[in-house]
């Protein structure tokens, strides 16, 4: 399943497969993400990486991605990316990666100066390519959309559960 996109300098470099869930009650009950996260080594190897080139990136588990602080494994791929190290950042859902546009537009376009592509479940992206950039930029104001969406939605629980007398903190 090699992909035109993917050059020789990209196989040279590592391939990192970044994994996160945003909370630790959804690593335990979403056990099943989890595992498809982690099959996206599977599909790295079969666009060429060999296995010694292939990073999993998993230590943000149970942190969310409205913020890049307190992240560690992420700004290990920041790093890599910066330092010509990285060929590929794969996630199973981009979103993932930055659920905030700002930062979702800087990975972007330091994919772009470096030459690293990305990669979801379902397809391979080029940042330097204008139509995957395009793509890419409307991925990232959904996840901002959809992160600002879930806080609305936790916030008015948060309400209703304090107009009944059931908020306990």
């Amino acid at each position: 399943m090699k992909d035109q996109s993917i050059k020789r300098q990209h196989l040279e470099k590592t391939a990192f497969v970044y994994m996160r869930q945003s909370s630790p009650t959804q690593v335990k009950r979403n056990v099943e993400s989890g595992r498809r996260q982690r099959g996206m080594e599977d599909r790295v190897k079969e666009l060429g990486w060999p296995t010694g080139e292939i990073q999993l990136l998993g230590g943000d588990t149970g942190r969310s991605g409205s913020t890049v602080h307190g992240r560690d494994d992420y700004q290990v791929m920041l790093e890599a990316i910066l330092s010509d190290k990285a060929g590929l950042i794969a996630a199973r859902e981009l979103s993932r990666l930055a659920r905030d546009n700002q930062d979702w537009n800087h990975l972007v376009r330091l994919c772009r100066h470096q030459d690293v592509l990305l990669m979801d479940e379902h397809r391979l992206y080029h940042a330097s390519d204008p139509q995957d950039r395009v793509v890419l930029g409307i991925a990232g104001a959904f996840n901002e959309f959809e992160i600002s969406m879930i806080i609305d939605r936790m916030l008015e629980s948060q309400r209703q559960k304090a107009a009944r007398g059931e908020l306990y903190e």
